[in-house]
């Protein structure tokens, strides 16, 4: 019984080691396409438990999470959707640092309106033209003029 307790103790602290091991490669900066592929591959678990993570913790920020199964699926699913658009998008930014890049494009995915945020006004076509003319305002001197007109 001890023995068994003492091995399995092993094998997760060599677990850990491994995983550690792996997100400290995540930070170092990759140079080629190649390099990218072989170390994103390597930490797919790794990305994905980090996705869902981040996912969870802007659902309970916005008031959208309840703690069962059917949210646990929807997280799951969501943090596989920037998984995937990360290892479409992520080659064509070497060189880059991995976990940075990912974190980032989470972040950026989160940080932009949903429908579901909006107020009921701007779900309405002339609330979503105004909302998109704001959007475009941004980077736009002749959507500025239009705003204001």
């Amino acid at each position: 019984m001890a023995v068994t307790r003492m091995q399995n103790t092993l094998s997760k602290s060599h677990v850990m080691a491994d995983r550690m091991a792996t997100v400290n490669r995540l930070e170092e900066v990759v140079s080629t396409s190649d390099e990218f592929d072989q170390v994103v591959s390597q930490a797919l678990p790794i990305l994905l438990d980090r996705a869902t993570g981040y996912t969870k913790r802007f659902l309970r920020e916005t008031g959208q999470w309840s703690d069962d199964i059917e949210h646990e699926k929807f997280a799951l699913r969501w943090g596989s959707e920037y998984l995937e658009r990360f290892l479409v998008c992520g080659r064509s930014e070497v060189p880059c640092r991995p976990l940075f890049l990912f974190d980032s494009l989470v972040a950026k995915q989160h940080s932009k309106p949903e429908p579901f945020c909006y107020h009921p006004d701007l779900l309405r076509p002339l609330g979503r033209y105004l909302d998109g003319l704001v959007a475009r305002a941004v980077v736009s001197r002749d959507a500025l003029i239009a705003l204001y007109h």
